[in-house]
């Protein structure tokens, strides 16, 4: 079940169709948890690196840790969302997301979600204002 969920989560990076280049690997830490990590590179140079650790042990992917890393050609954020247990002032703890304007409280996203922002963001800079 966990290996049916990682390649659903590559065939959607892989579908996008601004995407020029997907890499992943993934590995099992248990026979029912495991990470996956990708890298999407965009043709206007940004990439989004994916991490999730993912536990099917009730039937259902839970996705138990993650990082959705969005930047620019030259290496500056665009936006980076986790749960990494660092900011416990955020009324969604540990839920949030980092831009260059600070941090803030959000939902716990989903690698479609991402994907679709950084979409939207890579055809506006490939399109202009």
């Amino acid at each position: 079940m966990i290996d049916r969920h990682f390649e659903e989560c590559e065939r959607l990076l892989r579908g996008s169709a601004l995407a020029a280049v997907v890499t992943s690997s993934r590995a099992h830490t248990s026979p029912e948890t495991g990470y996956w990590r990708a890298l999407v590179a965009f043709v206007d140079g940004s990439r989004l690196a994916v991490f999730e650790h993912v536990d099917v042990a009730t039937g259902t992917p839970v996705v138990t840790k993650y990082r959705y890393h969005h930047m620019t050609a030259e290496d500056e954020l665009v936006f980076r969302y986790d749960n990494a247990p660092h900011h416990p002032e955020i009324g969604t703890y540990p839920h949030h997301k980092h831009t260059g304007h600070g941090v803030a409280g959000t939902h716990q996203t989903t690698d479609a979600e991402v994907l679709r922002e950084a979409e939207g963001l890579v055809l506006r800079q490939l399109l202009g204002p």
